[in-house]
């Protein structure tokens, strides 16, 4: 039965995602600006994606997304949790003292991992500390990135990307 109810509550936050982005699917047919992009990229992505290959602390590299399509970034930035690249995968870790932490795999050792989140800090957890690790099908890009940039902000950013970072 609890497996029956996540299946439920899974498959309605990715219709969810799919209308916002049916709702925006206008973005991808908007006149964008660079400069303004930039700032908002700034503002609201780069904390995790550092472009012009300087690396993000937990997103991926962007400097080749410039050949991807209007369509393609939009979905991709609505709708982060379709698609994630194997190294950014979220990892929840339980520690036995009830304890939780989440991030990507930023290094492991037989003794133990380290995760690196959105905070400066990366966290190093003890294997013998590990109670439960699972892979998350939730991406750490937040989902709900309508809600700090409008549909115009948004278009600006998808031209800054396909200016070529």
């Amino acid at each position: 039965s609890i497996s029956a109810r996540a299946k439920k509550i899974f498959a309605s936050a990715a219709s969810d995602r799919d209308k916002v982005v049916a709702q925006f699917r206008d973005v991808a047919s908007m006149e964008g600006n660079v400069e303004r992009g930039k700032t908002a990229f700034e503002e609201a992505c780069a904390r995790c994606h550092t472009p012009r290959r300087k690396g993000g602390r937990v997103g991926p590299d962007l400097s080749g997304v410039n050949n991807k399509s209007k369509e393609e970034l939009l979905e991709a930035i609505l709708n982060p949790s379709r698609a994630i690249e194997p190294r950014f995968v979220n990892y929840v870790v339980t520690a036995k003292d009830g304890q939780m932490y989440d991030g990507v795999l930023a290094s492991e050792t037989p003794g133990a991992i380290t995760l690196r989140g959105g905070s400066e800090d990366d966290v190093t957890i003890l294997r013998s500390n590990i109670q439960e690790i699972r892979a998350s099908a939730i991406s750490l890009m937040p989902e709900d990135i309508e809600k700090t940039l409008n549909k115009q902000q948004l278009a600006d950013v998808i031209a800054f990307l396909r200016a070529g970072l």
